[in-house]
């Protein structure tokens, strides 16, 4: 791309791409015994307004993570550069890999990965993709401290550690001490760090007040939690 438009683009140790200091291209790489996968996306035409989006993170107060931080680059377009269509694109990244692999092929194999023929057992990866054990079951280590103050009265020291997404250790401490949080609390250990938790495991037989201040509290950690 650089040779063949004239563009100051420059690579960094991260094997990102960029032009005039803006990301342009990103890559990641696989490397197996006899195997290499590699993969990159090149910005031509993208809305850069949802993926700038996509890109920032949710910032919750009280929350430290053990978990890389990400490296954050402004983003750019190729085709606020340069004039080139997504086909011609893709054929001189071909033609340039052909030529510098020293390859026996004058194409581009295009695949389709819904053909379950050409790919067994694709269908079974994706839906493990989605499954909460790949989403969240991996999640770095944890550690939500926050003092809030439920109802308008009630002080509240509230504390979570969770590692692989699920709860290791969950402490509500209130003045004055009651019951369900306590309850709530121990009910909580080694469910995955989830709304749905929450619901599942809500104390019962509480006197009004008690009732009512255990309602404040579940609605602060659902409103806290995202999934």
């Amino acid at each position: 791309i650089e040779d063949a438009y004239q563009l100051p683009i420059k690579m960094n140790s991260r094997t990102d791409l960029h032009l005039h200091g803006r990301k342009v291209s990103g890559s990641a790489q696989k490397l197996g015994t006899k195997a290499a996968y590699h993969h990159c996306t090149l910005l031509l035409k993208a809305d850069l307004t949802p993926l700038r989006e996509c890109l920032r993170p949710v910032r919750r107060p009280g929350l430290v993570s053990l978990g890389v931080k990400s490296e954050r680059s402004p983003v750019d377009n190729l085709a606020a550069h340069i004039d080139v269509s997504f086909e011609e694109l893709c054929d001189r990244v071909a033609k340039y890999y052909f030529a510098f692999t020293n390859s026996s092929l004058s194409q581009p194999q295009v695949v389709d990965p819904r053909d379950a023929a050409q790919f067994p057992g694709l269908q079974n990866y994706a839906e493990e993709l989605q499954g909460w054990e790949w989403q969240f079951g991996q999640c770095p280590k944890f550690t939500v401290n926050e003092d809030v103050v439920l109802g308008g009265s009630l002080p509240t020291k509230i504390h979570f550690e969770v590692a692989k997404g699920r709860i290791v250790h969950a402490h509500f401490d209130s003045t004055p001490a009651l019951r369900s949080f306590a309850e709530l609390a121990a009910s909580l250990q080694n469910m995955p760090f989830s709304r749905a938790s929450v619901a599942s495991m809500l104390p019962t037989g509480c006197d009004a007040q008690e009732e009512e201040a255990l309602d404040s509290l579940v609605a602060w950690i659902t409103e806290y939690m995202e999934v």
